[in-house]
């Protein structure tokens, strides 16, 4: 007979805090619901090659314009969550904040979301997708 593993209860405890993912796919939820779904925000989560590290991309995403996407901005971390560190797409890593705590990613990413940057970007998809809702293209 085989002997059972005795694995521990890897559940994080009730005061764990939010993970990083967590925050940017509450933005994205609240980006396709106020474009009513004619731009979507989408989280996209991979590793760097085995270091332990956590990256999630923050995307644009038309689906009428034959699901278009954009990379708006890429936050990563560690086993630990935080701190997380924050990069506008396009910008060198040097160039990212390190926030400690859910409260101060939340803030930093709702900084992105309502930069001009983040607003043109939007703008725009939502210009070329026109008035029609992501159900009514379908």
């Amino acid at each position: 007979m085989r002997k059972p593993f005795d694995l521990p209860d890897y559940e994080p405890g009730s005061i764990a805090p939010i993970p990083p993912v967590e925050v940017l796919r509450d933005a994205a939820a609240t980006l396709t619901e106020n474009t009513d779904g004619r731009v979507e925000g989408s989280v996209f989560t991979g590793s760097l090659g085995g270091t332990g590290i956590y990256r999630h991309t923050f995307y644009l995403r038309a689906p009428s314009l034959d699901d278009f996407t954009d990379p708006l901005f890429y936050a990563w971390h560690g086993a630990e969550l935080y701190p997380a560190n924050v990069c506008m797409a396009g910008s060198a890593a040097d160039k990212a904040g390190s926030f400690a705590d859910e409260n101060a990613l939340h803030d930093e990413v709702q900084r992105i979301l309502t930069s001009e940057v983040a607003r043109q970007r939007i703008g725009a998809m939502l210009a070329q997708v026109g008035r029609r809702s992501r159900t009514a293209a379908a």
